[in-house]
């Protein structure tokens, strides 16, 4: 078994879990070579870039969850991602289970499709939109919170968004250390109304003829 913190990577050691399997699956799932994953960056937008897809041929995301509610990145490179239809652009989610206190299992993997899906995550909401929320969010400088006029002219921009979005929650991450606009995506739901955007699906750790570590050492997150 091998300790998720063991892993050599640019990721924060609490994602360590993640980054193992989500390694595992570029390389056993997708067919991606060591030496092309060597050349990924970790600001890349893509885990894995379509050319390097042997197996779906999309631009690939991975998230390891434990339950449907996914973090995903910043809210205009989603928007940006979920529009463009020139290249398939896929989520692959490992959900898991803390089994004791030093290890988890894979209780599932699956792979959907969210090419051209902004209709579906963002609503009615416009680009220019969540830009306008962006642009307010990152004018509070880095090292101090928001002043109470800024707070409210964020928050009253992002409660005017929330109506009109479909899967995707917009959640501002604004205070002495950030200034983001991240999203979140409700997986259960979206696939509960569009199951068809399901690629594949296992009760396992294999997905596509490939296997990942069942079980790996690693606690429950800690943060400081």
């Amino acid at each position: 078994m091998i300790p998720a913190t063991e892993m050599t990577s640019p990721k924060k050691e609490v994602q360590a879990h993640g980054f193992l399997w989500e390694r595992q699956l570029l390389i056993r799932a997708y067919g991606a070579t060591e030496a092309e994953l060597a050349t990924l960056s970790y600001t890349s937008p893509y885990d894995l870039p379509a050319a390097m897809n042997r197996t779906t041929g999309a631009n690939l995301s991975i998230k390891a969850n434990r339950g449907h509610i996914i973090d995903m990145a910043a809210a205009l490179r989603i928007f940006d991602e979920v529009t463009t239809t020139s290249t398939p652009f896929h989520l692959t989610l490992v959900n898991w289970k803390q089994e004791t206190p030093t290890t988890k299992r894979v209780i599932g993997i699956r792979e959907i499709d969210l090419t051209g899906t902004a209709p579906l995550l963002f609503g009615t909401v416009t680009r220019a939109e969540v830009e306008v929320l962006d642009r307010l969010i990152k004018a509070v400088p880095q090292g101090r919170s928001p002043t109470p006029e800024e707070h409210a002219a964020i928050y009253a921009m992002r409660d005017s968004l929330k109506s009109r979005l479909g899967f995707i929650s917009l959640a501002v991450k604004c205070n002495s250390t950030q200034s983001r606009l991240q999203c979140s995506f409700n997986l259960a739901k979206f696939l509960a109304k569009h199951p068809e955007r399901l690629i594949a699906a296992s009760t396992s750790s294999a997905l596509h003829g490939g296997t990942i570590d069942e079980i790996i050492e690693s606690g429950p997150r800690k943060f400081a």
